[in-house]
């Protein structure tokens, strides 16, 4: 039982580690395990660049609030509709190189974003009126 639950953590890995980290692996440990991603990408690094860029995203909205006020609202609370700006054209970028598992973690990660958005805007408009 011990063994196959080590043996599916190595697999796990595996699939992190993409074709070349999987063959270090095997050849260090004596673990044979094949990639299971194929070089599609990885759907976790998707979500990872995602939610930096739309913590950046925050960031430079709460900078504009500042000193552009309307336009600092703007992009600070529609995040959910304003990251398509940066969202779109990378996942266009990645499918083209045939990363479609990277861009599937991009989609997931601006789709969790845009309806907690939704929901936010949505609670507070029951609280204000």
């Amino acid at each position: 039982m011990a063994a196959a639950g080590l043996h599916l953590v190595g697999l796990a890995v595996c699939d992190l580690l993409g074709k070349n980290g999987a063959s270090q692996l095997a050849k260090g440990t004596g673990i044979s395990a094949k990639s299971m991603s194929n070089e599609k990408g990885s759907v976790g690094l998707g979500l990872l660049l995602c939610w930096g860029l739309n913590i950046l995203h925050i960031v430079a909205g709460w900078g504009l609030i500042f000193f552009v006020m309307p336009v600092g609202l703007v992009v600070l609370g529609g995040i959910g509709l304003v990251q398509l700006a940066y969202v779109v054209p990378i996942c266009l970028r990645y499918k083209a190189k045939g990363k479609t598992d990277f861009v599937k973690g991009m989609i997931i990660a601006a789709s969790i974003t845009a309806l907690l958005n939704v929901g936010c805007w949505t609670t507070a408009g029951f609280l204000s009126g």
